[in-house]
């Protein structure tokens, strides 16, 4: 029948427990079935876009959603497929969906395998900080909002703003090549590009003195964790590399008569060859490691390289006095130490395996110091000599 479909009339009706079918004359295409048992289901007909064909798409059950309700949704469906949408089509591939842990195990770790040298450190990020939020939320259902609040909540636990900023940054790639790449039907939009990234602070660094490089690699020398911990940092004051470089070293890299190691990938996506001291070449001939494994540093527990050393390092530095201090900070000190030398940056930045000059001006600061004590001895060395030949005539 067709009629004004109000909710007494509904509940009338139900409790007559006989078959019918109520058209709303509110709302065209919009009706409810009601069968014999007094249960009724709240339906909406439309045109599948691009055909003749008439479909009809349940909305919800009417002992649950009320008729108000049910006929503003058959609203927004109708109107959906007015304007060339097909909401049937929708609402499936709302459901077959994935969430974002299925995405990131499914799609985004596969992929960061093949293509992306530092992929670890994405997936101990993704697992940590972003899955225990939104791991369980299906794409479409994941917002602007939820991944502020995932931000927000980092700095709240004590992380730096840097740190909170990196999901966001790896979620808007994931987005992005949900979108581009894999092409996931329903996703259309990236909800990471709307959040406000978090003011950093870049110009901080830290430069450890002898002394506290010191008492850094005493600290490490009880550490029970990690067994290559000590030879780990002590490597990365003495060659300025990247950690993950380090974690990752090989022996067939390493051309011990030469002296020199040949990275074949840094995080510039280019090799790099660094000249070895004789201290870490030292240190090389005293790993544990040496006929024993493909790896300087493997893992005693995978026999590969070790994911993350966080609590190990976090242990050191602690009784060290230093829980300030980052691993990354081990690479700013040994430009510092260069610097004091009186090398230049371009030494520098080849030192670093920086691929422009670029990154190494925060150093500049260190180089103009060196410079004026430069600048200073050479008049200190000229005095005498000026004295004499620049005095006031009498």
């Amino acid at each position: 029948m067709k009629t004004l479909m109000t909710q007494a009339l509904l509940d009338k009706l139900r409790n007559e427990h006989r078959r019918v079918e109520i058209w709303d004359t509110t709302i065209k295409n919009f009706y409810v079935q009601i069968r014999e048992t007094g249960a009724a289901t709240f339906y909406v007909r439309y045109t599948k876009p691009g055909t003749n064909t008439r479909k009809s798409l349940l909305i919800a059950d009417a002992a649950i959603v009320p008729v108000i309700a049910a006929r503003a949704k058959a609203k927004e469906l109708l109107s959906q497929a007015e304007l060339g949408g097909d909401p049937g089509e929708v609402r499936q591939q709302k459901k077959e969906c994935p969430t974002m842990a299925e995405l990131i195990r499914d799609y985004y770790l596969p992929y960061i395998k093949a293509t992306k040298k530092s992929w670890q450190t994405d997936e101990v990020m993704l697992r940590r900080h972003v899955l225990p939020v939104v791991g369980q939320k299906k794409l479409y259902a994941i917002t602007a909002n939820d991944l502020s609040q995932l931000q927000i909540g980092m700095v709240n636990n004590g992380f730096a703003p840097a740190t909170a900023n990196r999901p966001i940054v790896v979620l808007r790639y994931v987005f992005n090549l949900t979108i581009n790449l894999w092409q996931i039907p329903g996703i259309t939009t990236n909800p990471a590009k709307a959040v406000r990234m978090l003011e950093e602070n870049n110009v901080r660094q830290v430069f450890l003195s002898q002394d506290e490089i010191q008492r850094l690699l005493e600290a490490g020398r009880t550490c029970e964790q990690n067994p290559y911990l000590l030879s780990i940092v002590a490597f990365l004051v003495l060659t300025g590399v990247r950690r993950n470089n380090a974690l990752h070293a090989r022996w067939c890299e390493i051309d011990e008569a030469a002296g020199l190691w040949h990275i074949p990938m840094t995080k510039s996506g280019k090799p790099q060859t660094v000249h070895l001291p004789p201290e870490a070449r030292t240190l090389l001939q005293a790993l544990p490691s040496r006929g024993q494994s493909p790896y300087l540093f493997p893992s005693p527990i995978t026999g590969k390289p070790f994911v993350s050393v966080y609590y190990s390092w976090n242990s050191m530095r602690e009784r060290a006095g230093l829980g300030h201090v980052r691993m990354h900070d081990l690479r700013h000190t040994f430009a510092s130490l260069l610097i004091n030398a009186g090398y230049n940056l371009f030494v520098v930045q080849k030192a670093l395996g920086h691929h422009t000059s670029t990154v190494t001006m925060r150093y500049a600061h260190l180089a103009d110091s060196t410079l004026q004590k430069a600048a200073q001895a050479v008049g200190q060395i000229l005095h005498p000599a000026l004295a004499s030949t620049m005095k006031t005539p009498e």
